[in-house]
C-alpha cells in the first residue's frame, strides 16, 4: 500500500503520478511593504547580472491564497511592467502590508510529465497491455494530420477523459514538438491528437503545437508505453512521410518484363511510381492515373494505395516496339516505357524458302543461294538465330547451311 495526502492508503493497482519539475526560483522577503509605493508602481524584482546590469524576468504575485489581498498572478507578469510591480496597503495601521512578511518569489521554466506508476507486491509481476501508436503513412507540407494511441492501460478513471502525451521529431530539422493527446470519450482507451504543420523550410520552434516541414521530411512519432504486456517500459514508434502532390514531370512509368512475343496473351506489367516535383515518391493513393498504349491492349489501372499504380499490357499478335504514356490527374506524364512484342518460336508451315537467283547455267560451277526466313505461328519474323535448320536438294549439290543470327 501506499500512503497519500489526508492519509489515505492506496491498495495495489496501477495508478496516474503527476511529477513536475521547476527551475531556478528565487525569493525575496520584504517587510512593511506597504511603504513601496501606496497606490504607484511598487515593488518588483529584476534578475541582477555580475557588471551590475539588470535583466527583465517574470515577477509571481500571491496575496490572496494565505493572505486578505487580492492580487494572484499565476502566470507571472515582467518586472518591467505596472503588472509586475505590486504594492500592499495604503500607509495604514489596518493595511496587508503594515508590518508583515511579503513574499515575493520568481522561478524559471516547469514542466509536468504523467507517469503510470503501479504499486505491487515483492514477487508480483506488473503486467500490462500492449499499445499502439497510429499515425499516416503520409502527409503533405501544410496539411494537418491525426495522431492516435490506443491504450486501455493509461484509462485509470473510467468516469473522467485522460490525456497522454506524443513527442514527434522532424529526422530533417531536428525540431521537436510534445503533443498532448485527450481521449475520445469517457472509457475508451483512445486518445487523439490533430497535429498541424507549416509549409516553410527550416527547424520552426519546439513545442509550439506546430512543425515546419518540407517534402522529403520524415516525421518520427514517439509514444511511451509505460507497462506493456511483458511488464516492460517501451517506446512505440511510427513514420510519416512528407510528400508534396503528384508532378507529371517528375513521376517515371516502367514495365516489366520489356519483351513479350507477340502471340496475343502474353502480358508485361506497366507501373507507374509517382513523384512530387522534388522527386520524393508519393507513398499513398488517390491520384488519378491513366495509360495508353500503341499496340497490344491495356488492362485497367490499379491504384496500389502506396503511391504506384499498374495495369497489365497484352501483347497483339504483331511484332511491334510499344510506348506507354500516362498522365496523372489529367496533367501529362513526361516519362515513357517500352515494351518490345517480339516473334514467338519457329513454325514449319509459315517459314519460307527461297533462291537467288532463281535461274542458273548448269555448268557444274554456277551457285544460286538459298535463303529460309523462319517465322512464327502469326507469320513473325523471327530475328535471332539458334534453330536447327536442315536443307535438301533434288539435283545439284548444297553446301553447309549457316545460321546467320538474324532469324535466316
Amino acid at each position: 500500500m501506499a500512503l497519500i495526502p489526508m492519509a489515505l492508503f492506496l491498495v495495489m493497482d496501477k495508478y496516474r503520478a503527476n511529477l513536475q519539475a521547476r527551475l531556478g526560483e528565487y525569493h525575496f522577503i520584504a517587510n512593511d511593504a506597504e511603504t513601496s509605493g501606496g497606490t504607484a508602481d511598487g515593488l518588483t524584482v529584476f534578475l541582477a547580472n555580475s557588471d551590475g546590469s539588470v535583466v527583465d524576468t517574470r515577477v509571481y504575485w500571491d496575496d490572496a491564497t494565505y493572505l486578505s489581498g487580492s492580487s494572484i498572478l499565476p502566470d507571472g507578469e515582467l518586472a518591467s511592467t505596472s503588472a509586475g510591480k505590486h504594492t500592499w496597503g495604503n500607509f495604514t495601521s489596518d493595511s496587508i502590508g503594515n508590518n508583515a512578511y511579503i513574499d515575493t518569489y520568481v522561478y524559471g521554466l516547469a514542466s509536468s510529465y504523467t507517469a503510470l506508476t503501479a504499486i505491487v507486491s515483492d514477487d508480483v509481476l506488473q503486467t500490462g497491455i500492449d499499445g499502439t501508436l497510429s499515425t499516416p503513412q503520409s502527409s503533405s507540407p501544410g496539411s494537418s494530420f491525426t495522431i492516435s494511441v490506443t491504450e486501455p492501460d493509461n484509462n485509470i478513471l473510467p468516469a473522467s477523459i485522460e490525456t497522454l502525451s506524443v513527442v514527434v521529431v522532424n529526422g530533417t530539422t531536428a525540431e521537436q514538438e510534445q503533443l498532448t493527446l485527450t481521449e475520445t470519450g469517457v472509457n475508451t482507451g483512445i486518445f487523439e491528437v490533430s497535429f498541424a504543420t507549416t509549409d516553410i523550410a527550416g527547424a520552426g520552434t519546439n513545442n509550439d503545437g506546430d512543425m515546419n516541414v518540407q517534402s522529403g521530411d520524415t516525421l518520427t512519432s514517439t509514444y511511451q508505453d509505460q507497462l506493456d504486456s511483458t511488464g516492460a517500459s517501451v517506446d512505440v514508434t511510427t513514420d510519416t512521410e512528407i510528400v508534396g502532390v503528384a508532378a507529371g514531370g517528375s513521376s517515371l512509368i516502367s514495365s516489366s518484363p520489356t519483351s513479350i512475343v507477340a502471340d496475343g496473351s502474353s502480358t508485361s506489367t506497366i507501373t507507374v511510381q509517382l513523384k512530387d516535383v522534388s522527386g520524393t515518391n508519393l507513398v499513398s493513393g488517390g491520384d488519378t492515373v491513366v495509360l495508353s498504349e500503341s499496340a497490344g491492349s491495356l488492362g485497367i489501372v490499379t491504384d496500389n494505395g502506396n503511391g504506384t499504380y499498374s495495369a497489365t499490357l497484352t501483347s497483339g499478335t504483331s511484332t511491334a516496339t510499344v510506348t506507354i504514356t500516362g498522365t496523372v490527374n489529367g496533367g501529362a506524364i513526361t516519362d515513357t516505357a517500352s515494351v518490345d512484342f517480339v516473334a514467338g518460336a519457329a513454325v514449319v508451315g509459315t517459314s519460307q524458302i527461297t533462291a537467288s537467283p532463281t535461274s542458273i547455267v548448269a555448268d557444274g560451277s554456277s551457285t544460286s543461294t538459298i535463303t529460309v526466313q523462319l517465322k512464327d505461328a502469326n507469320g513473325n519474323d523471327l530475328i535471332s538465330g539458334g534453330d536447327t535448320v536442315v536443307l535438301s536438294e533434288s539435283a545439284g549439290s548444297l553446301g553447309v547451311v549457316t545460321d546467320n543470327g538474324n532469324g535466316t
